[in-house]
């Protein structure tokens, strides 16, 4: 399908090249264009996966709505992303407002935090969601293509405007960042969008046209803070239009009057604050806190913010903007004043550089666009006095580059603008709204008449072909492009990183990789954000362990070094600025998913030899498993860990299978009702309760498999002693089989001190602020119905056939993997679908978190339930189903 989707595309910017050979009408190509356009955003904003960016807009978009409060995500206005929360609305997403989160204070940016607990609370719909939120903002790159056309056509005239939308349309950077709900697309459209109607202003004044400059002009400032500048360019731009006036008769042409102008920029300014909701409007200067130190007046960050007009002439002086407009202009400059880490051409620091967007404009851009600009600047030079070759009502004489300067200011006081913000250097987008200004300025090298040097008018045609050719070959992959120069997208991550090759855009992918090669095999995913796992379902090994201990690590609690597996890599992670994931680049990708995750599949002697190197401890053979020897069970691409098909168990003819059950109360205890009616009907099964003292005294060896059922799991341990524990151990190490119900699960797991380490899981725990309730124990979220599903693997051991299985959950634990080295990887048998919580600190943690795992500890076997699998009727098979799996073997006949 891309094949003939790039074919279609190459036909159609030949017929550009020649249009009336095809007989086609402009209006068709423009239609044709912008058909093409749509599709292929269309396409990006369903098979993309959100970036962080988006996931803070549309929560910030979503509280907006719901609260009527600009306060999150205030360094971007409004308008974008409450146009993408409005188009998901009705489908009522999940979301909760912690207020310990939003606090009250002026530097505080909680977005990011709370957009990743929409991605966990919206997990089995979020791909639906940011689909139908993208589309919502589609409406402003189809305006910005327009405009392009539009303005370009009346400058230069029909072949130019339509080389013009050519090049919004098939540019990698616009529509990369048109396929998400980022303001930065919007703010280009909008922004060339005020430019043009203000351009029309000029050209022909009148109140109407005064009035709707001013209207589009506010729509512009309601995108992206950056165009603010636009209300210092236009009075430039008015003056030296008025100043190529100066000589004219002022009864030939009406002039753009000052009133006029003043009139634009109070409509636009009434327009900001009306999208605001006139939140703050007119707020006294002396009652903000700012964090800036433009605005404090201090030299560093001071607790609780400061204010350097406060007890001036200025303090009671009324601000004639949103007070959230100007907190987030505050809080944006705080950010460029502190600096952030950046990365230019294989390098960090803790700032940015000023020639960062030149050295970015030169990888990042066509080729065949950095072509035409120098071509258009030749022609600039050779035409400058040539008057507009499309007929202007009202300025048809004026040379043309008096028109060129309302393209040329905005473009090159953008490019100055952004580049002089050298406190951190990140994101080539920031600069995408000079590009629609560069792209109807280039666009008159398609201008026969002002090209008679035919072998530039070859040249101009070539290059726009080669632009979209660069682009398609790159498509749907647009946000990673980076030219021929550079070395092609698989090149970029050598001189820039971030948003400009890995926002986090490849997750979906990934999961088609995972599906059509892996299935059911563990994976470590190392991504760059906290979300991504929401997006995904697969066998999770947790992430990449990193090269050594580092602060605020993604693997904090693993120990160092590479190890055995299978591993997806997110390209950021891998050149960060720590180095901690550099040792990948010493392993060779055996795929790539997408542009931007690397799948590395190390054996136990490639990890070894890396860890040589790093100077980590090695990792033992496989073949032993001994948590003293620092050992991994870890498997290759072909050996599957676990064995679920029953009919491959080896049949025991002699003996049913013997159960122990774990019991430290009396053997009619309430607690043991539910499973004995369980186990008593089984037929192919023994059982007997055992205590301690019996687990001490060696009793486990007279059994197949012991079941620690429900309960609590600290009490077990200190029960057992670790005589008892270690007897246990021996049972399953030999061979045993072990299941563990809710305190069972728990004390299997590898999270506590006094827990067994039997299974590579750990469980959610501690205590936690939640909004209302304090301090609340993560654990202790109640009890009720909840839902799982059985996922392949489950599927192999348990014979419900049910999509979704009603369960019993009082309690169990939220399970995640350990990423424990001396333990093998677990597989998931299911996993939750639905929610229980007592406070909102709980919500969105359980569903999708594993219900069922299973894995091999030395010659044994080892499930655990984090519900009750014993309570109701209808899902007391599961156990039975599981004593098969954990003894190895068929019942008796």
């Amino acid at each position: 399908m891309d094949c003939v989707f790039r074919f279609r595309n190459l036909v159609l910017i030949a017929m550009l090249i020649n249009p009336h050979s095809r007989n086609f009408s402009e209006l068709t190509f423009v239609a044709v264009f912008v058909t093409v356009h749509i599709f292929m955003v269309m396409w990006m904003s369903a098979n993309n996966s959100p970036a962080p960016d988006e996931t803070a807009h549309l929560t910030a978009g979503l509280h907006i709505l719901q609260t009527g409060r600009f306060d999150l995500y205030p360094v971007n206005p409004p308008l974008v992303k409450c146009l993408a929360a409005q188009s998901i609305a009705l489908a009522k997403p999940q979301m909760y407002w912690d207020t310990t989160i939003i606090k009250n204070k002026p530097e505080y940016r909680p977005e990011f935090s709370l957009g990743a607990r929409f991605v966990r609370l919206n997990r089995t719909r979020i791909r639906l969601l940011f689909f139908n939120a993208r589309l919502s903002c589609l409406l402003f790159s189809v305006i910005g293509g327009l405009v392009c056309w539009k303005w370009s056509r009346d400058l230069y005239g029909p072949s130019a405007g339509l080389f013009a939308l050519a090049l919004w349309s098939f540019s990698p950077n616009v529509l990369a960042w048109s396929a998400t709900i980022c303001p930065d697309a919007a703010a280009a459209a909008l922004g060339v969008s005020a430019a043009y109607c203000f351009w029309r202003w000029l050209i022909n004044p009148d109140s109407l046209g005064a009035m709707i400059a001013g209207i589009v002009l506010g729509l512009a400032q309601l995108t992206k803070m950056t165009l603010i500048i636009f209300f210092l360019l236009w009075p430039v731009v008015w003056i030296t239009y008025r100043f190529s006036q100066a000589h004219e008769n002022s009864d030939t042409n009406k002039k753009p009057s000052l009133p006029e102008l003043s009139a634009i920029l109070v409509v636009a300014l009434f327009v900001l604050n009306l999208g605001y909701g006139f939140e703050g409007t007119f707020t006294r200067l002396s009652e903000f806190s700012f964090v800036s130190s433009t605005l404090t007046g201090e030299g560093s960050f001071t607790e609780g913010g400061g204010n350097r007009f406060r007890e001036t002439w200025l303090e009671n002086c009324p601000v004639p903007i949103p007070s959230n407009y100007l907190r987030g202009m505050d809080l944006q400059r705080h950010d460029f004043e502190k600096g952030l880490s950046s990365y230019l051409l294989g390098q960090w620091q803790d700032k940015g550089w000023w020639y960062y967007y030149i050295i970015a404009s030169l990888l990042k851009v066509p080729l065949g666009i950095l072509v035409l600009t120098l071509i258009s600047f030749l022609l600039s030079l050779k035409f400058s006095n040539k008057t507009c070759l499309k007929s202007v009502s009202g300025d048809s004489n004026r040379p043309i580059w008096i028109h060129e300067t309302v393209l040329l200011i905005p473009m090159i006081s953008l490019f100055i603008l952004v580049s002089s913000q050298d406190g951190f250097s990140r994101h080539f987008r920031y600069l995408l709204p000079a590009f629609p200004f560069l792209f109807i300025w280039i666009s008159k090298t398609a201008v026969p008449s002002q090209n008679k040097l035919q072998l530039l008018r070859f040249a101009s045609l070539t290059a726009l072909g080669w632009t979209v050719v660069s682009s398609l070959l790159v498509f749907p992959h647009s946000m990673s492009y980076f030219n021929e120069l550079a070395g092609g997208t698989e090149k970029g991550n050598r001189y820039l990183l971030g948003s400009n090759l890995d926002w986090s855009q490849d997750y979906y992918y990934l999961q088609d990789w995972y599906d059509e090669n892996l299935k059911m095999h563990p994976l470590y995913v190392l991504s760059n954000n906290t979300f991504s796992r929401y997006l995904l379902d697969l066998e999770d090994a947790g992430p990449s362990p990193p090269s050594r201990h580092v602060k605020h690590s993604l693997s904090k609690d693993m120990e160092p070094g590479p190890i055995p597996g299978w591993h997806a890599c997110s390209v950021n992670q891998i050149n960060n600025q720590t180095g901690e994931y550099s040792y990948f680049k010493n392993f060779t990708p055996v795929a790539t998913v997408g542009k931007t995750i690397y799948i590395y599949n190390i054996s136990l002697a490639e990890a070894n030899q890396v860890r040589r190197t790093l100077g980590v401890g090695l990792l033992a053979d496989p073949s032993t498993l001994h948590r003293s020897s620092l050992s991994s069970e870890k498997y290759s691409s072909t050996d599957f860990p676990y064995e679920f098909d029953s009919n491959k168990l080896p049949q025991e003819q002699s003996l049913p299978i013997q159960i122990a059950v774990l019991a430290i109360d009396q053997h009619d205890a309430k607690e043991y009702d539910n499973l004995k009616k369980t186990l008593d009907p089984i037929p192919f099964i023994v059982w007997n309760f055992l205590s301690t003292e019996e687990i001490q005294n060696g009793r486990l060896a007279d059994f197949n498999v012991v079941i620690v059922p429900g309960g609590k799991g600290a009490r077990y341990a200190e029960q057992l002693e670790e005589k008892g524990k270690q007897a246990v151990l021996d049972f399953i190490k030999s061979g045993g089989g072990y299941i563990g119900i809710c305190a069972g699960a728990y004390l299997a797991t590898d999270r506590y001190e006094w827990s067994l380490g039997i299974i590579n899981a750990k469980t959610m725990t501690g205590k936690v602020e939640s909004s209302g309730d304090g301090l609340i124990n993560i654990t202790a979220r109640g009890g009720g119905k909840a839902e799982i599903e059985l996922t392949p693997a489950g599927k192999e051991v348990f014979k419900l056939t049910p999509q979704l299985i009603s369960i019993r959950y009082a309690g169990g634990p939220i399970l995640s993997p350990a990423g424990s080295y001396d333990l093998p990887l677990y597989s998931v048998l299911a996993r939750y679908r639905s929610e229980i919580w007592a406070f909102e600190a709980q919500r969105g943690t359980m569903d999708g978190s594993p219900a069922v795992i299973a894995s091999n500890y030395g010659s044994g076997k080892v499930i655990i339930f984090s519900p009750h699998p014993e309570v109701y009727p209808e899902t007391r098979g599961l156990l039975s189903d599981a004593i098969l799996w954990a003894a190895k073997r068929k019942p008796t006949q």
